[in-house]
């Protein structure tokens, strides 16, 4: 759902249609997001079990 609406933000591209600095700054953003909350899922199933 992020990505979609990153990749709609009028920022986004450029005239050319190329991808710019924003869409690479929320695709760079939302991709640690997702590593950290991965980490953290693991921290705690690790934390559970162990």
């Amino acid at each position: 759902m992020l990505l979609t609406r990153a990749r709609r933000d009028p920022k986004s591209k450029d005239d050319a249609g190329d991808l710019t600095r924003s869409f690479t700054l929320q695709f760079m953003q939302l991709t640690t997001l997702m590593i950290l909350g991965i980490a953290v899922a693991v921290i705690g199933v690790r934390g559970l079990i162990g």
